[in-house]
């Protein structure tokens, strides 16, 4: 049974109830019929508006965590009247205003380093959890001569390259300087970060 039906028989049942003692106060005392009949009225009409204002409130935290459950923050709730349920709305219109900062100040850090490495001429694999290159940066892809549509997805130790497999070798925070055919060494750095 929902809470609207709840409330709604909890308030016929309660002047239910009043409805026979006033029968039997009028019986006794015929006069007081229109006083009782008025306060028939206005408790009914007061229940009411109580059940209408405690639904609207619910009605208003369950859109707000629909919204957020959704991820939707670019919609704010306006304020009702009712001094509980404003409350509720200034929580949730500050809380949407907050992540939507935060989501909006996250994707301009992550495009800044996005730039700063893809212009680093030092070259940059990213791996995740798994150990799969997620991304890695055009000098990674001219040092290890990979292709990004042929590498991401995979291990180092699977790109062919001999440079490749000995950087995946390398334990975290480790460093060694490899040598390539000819003359030429690079510098394999294993870092991490979160």
């Amino acid at each position: 049974m929902s809470l609207r039906a709840r409330l709604l028989a909890y308030l016929i049942g309660t002047h239910i109830l009043f409805a026979g003692v006033a029968l039997v106060l009028v019986r006794r005392y015929p006069l007081w019929l229109f006083g009782i009949e008025a306060g028939f009225v206005l408790s009914l009409a007061a229940g009411w508006w109580l059940v209408q204002s405690v639904l609207r409130g619910l009605a208003i935290g369950g859109e707000a965590a629909r919204l957020i459950e959704s991820q939707e923050l670019t919609v704010r709730m306006r304020e009702t009247g009712d001094p509980n349920v404003d409350a509720m709305v200034g929580v949730y219109n500050r809380l949407v205003d907050s992540l939507r900062e935060e989501r909006v100040r996250t994707q301009e850090q992550q495009h800044f380093l996005r730039h700063v490495i893809d212009a680093s001429p030092t070259g940059i694999v990213i791996v995740d959890l798994d150990g799969r290159i997620a991304a890695l940066n055009p000098a990674a892809e001219r040092i290890l001569a990979v292709e990004p549509s042929t590498a991401i997805g995979k291990p180092m130790a699977q790109l062919g390259a001999p440079l490749a497999e000995q950087v995946a070798r390398l334990a975290a925070g480790q460093s060694t300087v490899i040598g390539l055919a000819g003359p030429r060494r690079v510098r394999g750095y294993h870092g991490t970060f979160v």
